[in-house]
């Protein structure tokens, strides 16, 4: 223990600094603070407790694939050690920087995994996070890498315009011009089948 200041005049204040050690068992314990001066003794008591120390946690993680389209599947899995059932949160982030969280749960062994679909081309980044509990301080895992190719380029919408344009005109230009041959073949036939009158009749 260290006292700050160790001494004053009174009326003074001084702040009093008790240190455990790793093995103290957790519990409540009673203190007594004696300070002297002038021939005369006073004693207080106060209490401190000591709690139960925290353990390490750590976190891993994992992608795959390292290389894929936009839109398919990417597999993020991972452990949390000590094995424990709790949730923990991945962090995806964009290549423009933004950042998406999730939340999943761990098995018994630890263990976790999600499927996520990326939608923006470029190289992204996950990392699992968990804030720690009663008796296990919080951790963060490194960052997991993996990279989204761009879709191949179509064709521009104008080019798409213009060919649809091309096609409706061609298509009605075809219909007309069958429905054209069509009459004329109908006026032939009837034509075929006209009786003129003989000299005898007129």
């Amino acid at each position: 223990y260290s006292f700050s200041p160790a001494s004053g005049t009174p009326t003074f204040t001084s702040a009093l600094k008790v240190s455990s050690e790793l093995t103290a068992p957790p519990g409540t314990y009673v203190l007594t603070i004696t300070g002297t001066g002038g021939g005369k003794t006073r004693s207080a008591t106060v209490s401190l407790a000591i709690e139960k120390g925290k353990m390490e946690s750590s976190l891993s993680i994992t992608v795959s694939p390292s290389k894929l389209k936009a839109d398919e599947p990417v597999f993020a899995g991972g452990a949390l050690a000590p094995t424990l059932t709790t949730k923990v949160e991945l962090v995806y982030t964009r290549p423009d920087g933004f950042e998406m969280t999730k939340h999943v749960s761990t098995s018994s062994s630890g263990a976790f995994l999600d499927t996520f679909k990326p939608e923006m081309p470029g190289p992204w980044s996950i990392r699992a996070r968990w804030p720690g509990d009663a008796n296990h301080y919080g951790s963060e895992s490194q960052p997991a890498s993996f990279f989204v190719e761009a879709p191949p380029e179509g064709p521009p919408l104008l080019l798409i315009v213009i060919v649809a344009i091309i096609l409706a005109t061609v298509i009605i230009v075809v219909a007309l011009l069958l429905k054209r041959r069509s009459r004329h073949r109908e006026e032939a036939v009837s034509y075929t089948h006209l009786t003129l009158p003989t000299n005898r009749e007129v």
